[in-house]
């Protein structure tokens, strides 16, 4: 991960070493819960926990199976 230095000089960005979330990552959720104060965050985390959960009982269901 990068590290910045907060200087007077023109920070450059875009570079190779950049990294990306993808559009599915619950962070993206999570800080729109934030810009709204706060409101639904509670909803919002229980469904993540709701979803991961089921994705989890879905890994171990198709490990079973190979």
């Amino acid at each position: 991960m990068k590290q910045f230095y907060i200087t007077s000089k023109n920070i450059q960005q875009d570079t190779d070493e950049d990294c990306y979330l993808a559009p599915d990552d619950p962070v993206h959720e999570l800080k729109i819960t934030s810009y709204m104060g706060g409101l639904g965050s509670t909803t919002k985390l229980e469904e993540l926990r709701i979803r991961n959960t089921i994705e989890k009982i879905n890994n171990v269901r198709t490990n079973r199976r190979s």
